[in-house]
């Protein structure tokens, strides 16, 4: 697992809802694919030029982009902000800091959105002391994320993997409750540790298959995956 980097912040949270279309484009559309008592998960379809005006902040929030796209911002003092992101990179925003978020590319831009409803999860602000932290946090400046990364922000932890055809873990992964979401189509061999801390008795494996944008939970445990399709299984992670 990749070395994690500590910080503190708060994660902006929002939905979005549907203004009326008043044009040819669709209104933004955004569904509900997922909740617990940690989280509740969204799909959002934003087509070009159209904006999602924020309806709701009061918990923090992930953004994971399963597009290339170019995002304007516009933040709670009534500036706009153009960010460059990527399938697969991870955004933190801050509660009411950001107003509204339009989709200034050509296409249609696809995402995950991603609400920490477990209070006091992440604390402080989110900062921009090294190349992972500054990515996700948007700062000024915006570092390509490598294929493995992992973020702390106060008792959530972020982390993104790329599993070559073949390639595992070296070994099993003591995780607290995890949220995993696929970024590419991702076919994983999963496995269990159904013994104690001192002792390894692997479950049957199961093949863990989604789509991207799709999701499993994954309850506390020591966890093993393995990429068993035939191309990369790029995928993101936030644990409890």
């Amino acid at each position: 697992m990749p070395a994690v980097q500590r910080t503190s912040g708060y994660l902006i949270c929002f939905m979005f809802f549907l203004p009326s279309s008043g044009g040819q484009t669709p209104p933004p559309h955004y569904q509900l694919i997922f909740h617990n008592r940690y989280v509740e998960v969204f799909k959002i379809e934003l087509a070009p030029g159209r904006q999602a005006p924020i309806h709701d902040n009061i918990y923090d929030l992930v953004w994971i982009p399963l597009d290339n796209g170019i995002l304007e911002v516009q933040q709670g003092n009534g500036e706009r902000k153009q960010m460059q992101l990527d399938a697969g990179d991870v955004r933190f925003f801050r509660s009411h800091e950001v107003n509204s978020l339009m989709n200034n590319t050509h296409g249609p831009v696809h995402g995950v959105v991603v609400e920490i409803r477990r209070r006091g999860a992440s604390r402080g602000n989110c900062g921009c002391t090294a190349d992972v932290e500054s990515a996700i946090c948007g700062c000024g400046r915006s570092p390509v994320l490598p294929p493995y990364w992992a973020l702390a922000i106060g008792e959530v932890t972020l982390a993104g993997t790329t599993l070559q055809s073949g390639q595992s873990f070296e070994a099993a992964n003591n995780r607290d409750d995890t949220l995993l979401i696929a970024i590419s189509r991702i076919q994983l061999r999963h496995e269990v540790n159904l013994g104690n801390q001192c002792e390894s008795v692997p479950s049957p494996p199961t093949t863990l298959e989604r789509l991207p944008g799709g999701l499993e939970w994954l309850p506390q445990g020591r966890h093993h995956l393995t990429n068993v399709g035939d191309k990369p299984a790029r995928f993101i992670s936030i644990e409890f």
